[in-house]
């Protein structure tokens, strides 16, 4: 065995991005651009990221707005197999 230095303590280290200094990722489809602190709704449109802002600093309220623009898919509660059994009988 050599005491010489791996490649790994070599390395310098990681520097984060410039975009995520900018955006924060909150859930799916929702982001934060953080120099105003507005919630953007992102998603593809035939493989183009397009982002559009959902005029509200406040959290809740950008979750319900998100959620309820057409066609957006209804989330389901968590839940358990047996309460799922229950729901589908």
């Amino acid at each position: 065995m050599t005491d010489e230095p791996t490649t790994e303590a070599l390395k310098p280290p990681k520097q984060p991005s410039k975009r995520s200094l900018t955006w924060e990722r909150i859930e799916d489809n929702l982001i934060r651009y953080l120099p105003n602190k507005k919630y953007y709704i992102q998603s593809k449109l035939k493989g183009v990221r397009v982002r559009e802002c959902l005029n509200t600093t406040n959290l809740r309220e950008a979750q319900v707005r998100i959620h309820s623009r057409p066609g957006a898919v209804p989330r389901m509660p968590k839940a358990r197999l047996a309460q799922t059994c229950r729901w589908y009988p």
